[in-house]
């Protein structure tokens, strides 16, 4: 069993690494996966709290039991590492920008911001008054 103090310090040791990270991600996808696969169990257990406060432990407990084992079943250890060594991940490129994932959001300053969007916004609204006169002519024309 792991002591608080090593606990605490695998938690202050900084930046996972990146297998940890990978192995998170992947965790992740899994326990998605699974909330779809139980989602009768999970129906009936949120059917079951709708109105309850401090009854809901003791009057639930049997269909969370039930959520939980349907959850366990495709969130094991074994999954996860089954999953792990099948899934390829693709190492970033040494010369990636910190910008490269956020093309077309606005980025820069407040006032950079404040024109990308308002360039934005007129283009968009220029199109969109093309298209109503395109609209207009399609229907003079029939």
């Amino acid at each position: 069993m792991e002591s608080k103090g090593d606990a605490r310090d695998q938690r202050l040791s900084g930046p996972m690494p990146l297998a940890r990270r990978q192995r998170e991600a992947v965790r992740k996808i899994m326990n998605a996966e699974a909330l779809e696969k139980c989602s009768e169990t999970r129906a009936a257990y949120v059917e079951c709290a709708k109105g309850r406060t401090l009854s809901l432990p003791f009057m639930c407990r049997t269909v969370f039991k039930d959520f939980n084992s349907c959850l366990s079943q495709y969130t094991t250890e074994e999954e996860l590492d089954r999953r792990v060594a099948e899934t390829t991940f693709t190492p970033v490129r040494a010369d990636a920008s910190i910008r490269d994932g956020f093309k077309g959001d606005f980025f820069g300053t407040a006032k950079e911001r404040g024109e990308q969007y308002r360039k934005e916004a007129a283009r968009k609204e220029a199109a969109q008054r093309e298209a109503v006169r395109a609209a207009q002519q399609r229907e003079r024309e029939q």
